[in-house]
């Protein structure tokens, strides 16, 4: 949430992007509140809703989730949450379609071990980001969707706490 709050706050003009590859996205991820790198402190909101911004200010912002096969689409539920998210950028980019600055979203469906291989996934879970000058790259952890971000309690109904 911090860095892509600081890529966001330069405004863009320079050398800035995000770039985030996940096994799963959903639109539906709210980021915590959390303090900036200025020490205040910055109200939660959707990762969507941040990424748009950034894209509003001019600044690529590139995507990729994983596609899945035929036959894991249709079992795996997740899925259906990297297709809403795709969904959402292509929303997105209609939206802003005349906005001047606008930079369209990239979203690349990320297709795995074809037809053949259907338990393979690319499980990547990677963020870049540039500032311009800085550049930070977080590798591991956890999918963006709501599931993952259970509260710090472990309790069964808080669903997943992934490792980050």
């Amino acid at each position: 949430h911090q860095t892509l709050e600081s890529v966001r706050a330069t405004g863009g003009g320079g050398n800035q992007f995000v770039r985030m590859a996940f096994w799963q996205f959903s639109p539906d991820t709210f980021l915590p509140a959390c303090p900036s790198l200025a020490g205040v402190a910055m109200p939660g909101r959707y990762l969507c809703d941040l990424l748009e911004a950034i894209a509003i200010a001019g600044m690529p912002v590139q995507l990729i989730a994983w596609y899945g096969t035929t036959a894991v689409n249709s079992f795996v539920g997740e899925m259906a949450s990297n297709w809403a998210m795709n969904r959402w950028v292509q929303d997105a980019n209609a939206r802003h379609g005349a906005t001047l600055g606008y930079r369209p979203i990239q979203m690349y469906m990320e297709s795995y071990g074809g037809t053949r291989h259907v338990g393979m996934s690319t499980h990547q879970k990677i963020v870049i980001a540039s500032t311009g000058p800085l550049k930070e790259a977080f590798v591991g952890g956890m999918n963006l969707a709501q599931k993952y971000l259970s509260s710090d309690q472990h309790v069964p109904t808080a669903s997943w706490h992934d490792t980050a």
